[in-house]
């Protein structure tokens, strides 16, 4: 079972030397964005990443 903010529609598996490794991105609603905060003081808007 995985997580609901994981894209399982895209994941990638690759077998290198006896490793596995199993790429699953994050889904588009769970990625991070950018909003902008307008502060009261100064009224110009400051961004956030996250």
């Amino acid at each position: 079972m995985l997580s609901d903010n994981l894209n399982p529609d895209e994941a990638k598996a690759t077998y290198d030397h006896g490793v596995l490794t199993v790429r699953i991105p994050a889904a588009e609603q769970s990625k991070a964005r950018r909003i902008e905060i307008a502060t009261p003081k100064d009224d110009a808007p400051e961004e956030i990443e996250g």
